[in-house]
């Protein structure tokens, strides 16, 4: 399938966010509608909206979705390219590049004490044996092409135009290649902003032209991590340390670059160490338990208040101290909330100035508990993010109070990274009508509108009733009720205190269709969905069963441009996370370790009798099945296992043929994650194996397979196979209306296909399909 692709100024996709350590700028990759990838520069000024500059790359070239991107206080951005061993090393900035002015933590309050960073203060302070407070993609397929590689016509698919006139007009990106290391692996981790900026002094040698920007980790199989000082003025990296074992993690323990936290694994334990980048050297940081596993999870350097992760309280636990300060780790109650992920994202440390003056300055001395020697930083309010299931809530914490306060954010996911200022408090958010984008919060104003409505239950049949919103009480109250109907709708109002920044709108005034988190009847107990099509989806004239690759993985309330060109066909989709999803406890994601199609096949048959007898009644066609990856090979699995009358077509992107076909195919990597999760463990049950191969004599619908040649997770191989074994059972190949099944190979896609160059051609032909069942 050959396609010509050009850039889409309109970002349907954003993801790896990251924000220049002073809080001015951010930084994100970013897709248009025809998924080609580029990087994009914000602009964050205290008291504006965000405003996103694109960076593409010359040359119309697509930056890689596995790039690395560090934003940097100038508004330009490091990226970390990497193909195989070798890592490049890259700048980009935008053709006016302006570093404008100070960013909302860039006003120069006055240095630390001392010339250098208080190393002293982190010696000997590793906490150790603590008690507990509390519960303490050339797409061609003309005839005769190698595989049958199918030919479509990008025009022909109605995509929307390139907007040359607004191409013209934006400046030119410039790249600046900087390094390239060879090694395993490698990650960046920005320095914090430069001193002439914040005011803190630095024990870096050098001008401030040529200071250290970022570090680079590298890690190798001896195991070593090596530590880089990484510089945008076109010297080599400087090595400034080798540390054996492998290191994760990263939270700075001051303002000069100095002292950085990591987590270490040794002899299968994790635990937090200093690195001081002066000397080279580690020194331990957390050991809680004799065999615990202990992370250091945030840091304010002005209030040395410290939050870490740790299972030595007998579970994993979040847990908060003062460094340095008599009182112990505590692991409060309201921090462990069964059943829900709570992720400390941002701290903001702001004190009172002298007589109820402005905020003190960083480097402040903080204050504790008055009077009675609590040790209880106040003054320091957390952020936290808390995921259940496809929602995320954002709750409020104080270490000196007993509750987390909920915070009245949209529907939706959050990002799992922020950054707290004097211009607010900076999440990536997205729901399934609003692109990703970068949300300003009041915390004060949203503290203040109190929490909204619950949202009501939708009226649905009794067997697939919705049982409740995604996320545990309290956090379903505090979030603003869903809107009611699946398809284009008025804005809604935003909660006072909530700003989103840079989504994207579709051309002509129109809107995006909205999805709802419903919790369905399984056949083991409730399975939460994603639904498209409003409150009359289970009557659309047609309906799509979506099932997600993984298995570890899951459908989040989010925007997805392939469920959202699936509506906007006019298709219901209904998306499950079954049995092996993500966000649901330990027991829901291993319930399918060692048995691929066991238990999550159970659950997708079970919705499918339900939803299909249903529709029967209604008079309508049954689902069709639609999967990625490893939800394609469920989706083959369901369409060869469920009776005929409950399926009426199947359309599958890089599918593989089981578990231990792609064990014995697929590169070193994947064969590890497939023999982690028991991919390779046969299912003994009366259904089997659960091999599409053996069983593809029993599918019979309608079929179209999309996969990538240059698909590096599973190999286009497994495609290849499916189609022989098709061909070799008498099935008719081709685009027209006899043809029993389609394969389109798209040449020069990897496993991403829907999220590479040319994703609008394939979310094209995958809606028609499942629409109509013809295959061309």
């Amino acid at each position: 399938m050959n396609v010509a692709t050009r850039r889409s100024t309109l970002a349907l996709r954003r993801l790896g966010f990251t924000f220049a350590s002073d809080g001015s700028h951010a930084a994100c990759l970013a897709s248009g509608t025809d998924g080609g990838w580029y990087a994009e520069s914000w602009r964050l000024p205290v008291d504006g909206p965000a405003r996103p500059t694109a960076l593409p790359l010359p040359g119309h070239r697509s930056e890689s979705l596995h790039s690395q991107l560090v934003s940097l206080a100038d508004g330009t951005v490091l990226v970390r390219r990497h193909d195989g061993d070798r890592h490049d090393l890259v700048l980009l900035s935008a053709g006016d590049d302006d570093p404008g002015p100070p960013g909302p933590d860039q006003a120069g309050g006055p240095a630390l004490a001392g010339t250098a960073p208080d190393r002293a203060a982190f010696a000997g302070t590793a906490f150790a044996g603590t008690p507990f407070g509390g519960t303490s993609f050339d797409l061609t397929t003309a005839a005769g092409r190698p595989h049958h590689q199918a030919s479509y016509d990008q025009a022909a698919a109605g995509r929307a135009p390139y907007d040359q006139a607004a191409a013209a007009a934006a400046p030119a990106t410039r790249e600046r290649h900087l390094a390239t290391l060879r090694l395993p692996g490698l990650r960046l981790l920005p320095l914090p902003a430069a001193p002439a900026l914040t005011g803190a002094p630095t024990f870096l040698p050098g001008r401030p032209g040529d200071a250290p920007v970022a570090i680079a980790l590298g890690t190798d199989a001896r195991p070593v991590t090596t530590v880089w000082l990484v510089r945008t003025d076109g010297s080599a990296p400087e090595q400034v340390a080798e540390l054996p074992g492998l290191h994760g993690g990263g939270v700075w323990l001051d303002r000069a670059g100095r002292l950085l936290g990591l987590d270490r694994v040794h002899e299968g334990v994790v635990r937090s160490v200093v690195l001081d980048l002066g000397l080279g050297e580690v020194t331990p940081l957390l050991e809680i338990g004799e065999r615990s596993n202990d992370r250091l999870v945030l840091f304010d350097p002005d209030s040395r208040f410290i939050m870490v992760r740790s299972d030595a309280p007998g579970a994993d636990r979040l847990g908060w101290g003062v460094l340095g300060g008599a009182v112990p780790l505590r692991f409060p109650d309201c921090l462990h909330v069964p059943g829900v992920f709570l992720r400390p994202v941002a701290v903001r440390y702001a004190p009172p100035g002298p007589a109820g003056g402005p905020e003190a300055v960083p480097g402040s001395v903080p204050r504790t508990g008055a009077g009675g020697g609590t040790g209880l930083p106040e003054d320091v309010r957390v952020a936290l993010q808390i995921d259940h299931g496809a929602s995320s809530a954002l709750a409020l914490w104080r270490p000196a109070g007993h509750r987390l306060d909920p915070l009245p954010v949209p529907p939706g996911r959050l990002g799992a990274v922020a950054h707290w200022s004097a211009g607010g408090l900076r999440m990536p958010y997205s729901s399934p009508d609003q692109p990703a984008a970068l949300a300003t919060l009041d915390v004060d104003e949203l503290l203040g509108a109190g929490p909204a409505g619950a949202a009501g239950a939708v009226p649905l049949p009794l067997q697939l009733a919705p049982l409740s919103g995604s996320l545990p009480q309290p956090w379903r109250e505090a979030a603003p009720a869903p809107p009611s109907g699946g398809g284009p709708r008025a804005a809604r109002s935003a909660p006072p205190g909530w700003r989103l920044d840079g989504s994207a709108r579709p051309a002509g005034g129109s809107r995006w269709h909205s999805a709802q988190s419903l919790e369905l009847a399984g056949p083991a107990g409730p399975l939460e969905a994603v639904v498209y099509g409003g409150d009359a989806w289970l009557s659309s004239p047609q309906l799509v069963l979506a099932l997600h690759g993984g298995p570890a993985d899951a459908w989040l309330l989010e925007f997805d441009p392939t469920l959202q060109r699936m509506a906007a066909e006019g298709l219901a989709v209904v998306a499950p996370n079954q049995r092996g999803s993500t966000g649901y406890g330990a027991g829901h994601a291993t319930a399918v370790h060692g048995a691929w199609g066991g238990p999550d096949l159970e659950d997708v048959l079970g919705l499918l009798e339900g939803i299909a007898g249903q529709r029967s009644a209604l008079g309508l066609e049954p689902p069709a099945l639609f999967g990625v990856s490893y939800g394609a090979f469920l989706a083959l699995l369901t369409a060869a296992h469920a009776p005929p009358e409950q399926v009426a077509r199947c359309a599958v992107v890089a599918p593989f043929l089981s578990g231990a076909r792609l064990l014995a195919e697929a590169s070193a990597p994947v064969r590890a994650l497939t023999t982690r999760l028991g991919g390779h463990e046969p299912v003994t049950d009366g259904r089997g194996p659960r091999d599409v191969l053996q069983l593809a004599h029993r599918i019979g619908v309608p079929l179209l397979i999309l996969h990538g040649d240059r698909d590096e997770v599973v190999p286009v191989g497994q495609s290849r196979s499916l189609r022989h074994e098709l061909i070799r059972l008498g099935r008719v190949e081709g685009a027209g209306l006899r043809a029993d099944f389609r394969y389109v190979e798209a040449a020069g896609a990897g496993h991403e296909l829907l999220a590479e160059e040319g994703a609008a051609v394939l979310q094209e032909l995958l809606a028609g399909f499942l629409r109509t069942g013809r295959t061309g």
